[in-house]
């Protein structure tokens, strides 16, 4: 059965907590002049210019309405999770879609319904994002050292607070990938 259609390929994506939305993530679909480019096989680029970022768009499956892009673009978004109220979305982004553009990434929240996105204290280089059944904490994993090129560790948030994320991993010696929380958080 499909549930929605988008022009482009959706990179990832997440059902909001109710099962009546889904946050997709995929680029807009092609300008006029890259359609045009396309047809006329005018194929030249400059090197990391030729990917779009990646939106948040929120879908409503089978209803008439177009999905509403959530984020403006001006970031590549690299993942999403929506938190347990439906009410926030945890996103990690990068300044564009290139690959070594993940050295820049870093975690934020966004108001669903206002597109209001701030970021994670601590959060620089977040990704693979989780939220606590209660939407009080957000887990998400960074560089150990605050470069991208080091082990992944496990941080955790207090959200909406000032207080940077903790680093609950520091003593293991291997990457954390896969983040799960218990039901009772």
């Amino acid at each position: 059965m499909k549930l929605t259609s988008h022009p482009e390929p959706v990179s990832g994506f997440d059902w909001s907590p109710d099962g009546t939305q889904l946050a997709i993530v995929a680029p807009p679909g092609k300008a006029e002049e890259e359609k045009r480019r396309e047809r006329d096989k005018d194929d030249g680029y400059l090197l990391g210019e030729q990917w779009r970022n990646h939106h948040v768009w929120i879908v409503t499956p089978g209803a008439s309405a177009a999905p509403r892009d959530l984020t403006d673009g001006k970031l590549h978004v690299r993942s999403v999770a929506w938190s347990p109220d439906g009410r926030r979305l945890a996103i990690s982004v990068a300044p564009t879609a290139e690959a070594d553009a993940s050295e820049d990434a870093k975690a934020q929240v966004v108001d669903v319904v206002s597109g209001h996105a701030e970021d994670i204290p601590g959060g620089d280089l977040g990704g693979s994002l989780a939220w606590s059944p209660d939407g009080k904490r957000l887990a998400f994993t960074r560089a150990f050292d605050g470069h991208g090129i080091s082990r992944e560790d496990l941080y955790v948030w207090d959200t909406g607070s000032a207080t940077v994320a903790r680093n609950l991993s520091s003593s293991l010696d291997r990457d954390v990938d896969a983040l799960f929380w218990s039901g009772d958080g």
